[in-house]
């Protein structure tokens, strides 16, 4: 339990230069980077981490992504991201499908003080600002998911030669 609370107060840039040398490939790293932010692009904060497990069980048998950048990648999205996060998303949605919330009521309906509060938030959301909100966070979770590969690739290609490492090795 000490060396995770230790690895949690260390600076950004040191937990960041431990995940770009974690011993894997390239592509595992970039991937996983990428799933996380395509998750944490999708109105589902407070479950982001059991969306990564679930995937990278179901996903196993098939391809290999590095969870640790995932869960990292995950923490985009926080309660000081959501609401701007959220609105671009329902913003990019009403392009498509009508929607006609405002920025003031789209941010008070994510306001919640309890558990039992967020469950009611969620389902509100979802009856308010459900059709749009899906249609764009899937829209820019895309994006942003295949950009930070390229991203996150490019930079890792940069800074450090890439491993041989078998496929389905665990980290």
């Amino acid at each position: 339990m000490r060396l995770w609370w230790n690895w949690l107060r260390q600076s950004p840039r040191t937990i960041l230069r431990q995940i770009v040398f974690i011993n894997d490939t390239h592509h595992s790293k970039s991937l996983g980077a990428a799933l996380g932010v395509f998750i944490a692009m999708t109105p589902t904060v407070g479950i982001q981490s059991l969306i990564v497990i679930l995937v990278a069980a179901i996903t196993y048998p098939f391809f290999y992504f590095n969870r640790t950048t995932a869960f990292a990648s995950i923490y985009i999205s926080n309660p000081i991201t959501m609401v701007p996060i959220y609105w671009v998303n329902y913003k990019v949605g009403t392009w498509f499908v009508k929607g006609t919330m405002d920025r003031s009521e789209f941010a008070k309906i994510l306001e919640y003080e309890s558990f039992t509060e967020w469950w009611q938030t969620i389902l509100q959301l979802f009856i308010k600002v459900g059709t749009p909100l899906m249609i764009g966070s899937f829209i820019v979770s895309t994006l942003c998911g295949v950009a930070t590969y390229f991203l996150v690739r490019r930079l890792l290609c940069w800074l450090t030669p890439d491993v041989e490492i078998s496929p389905h090795h665990s980290t």
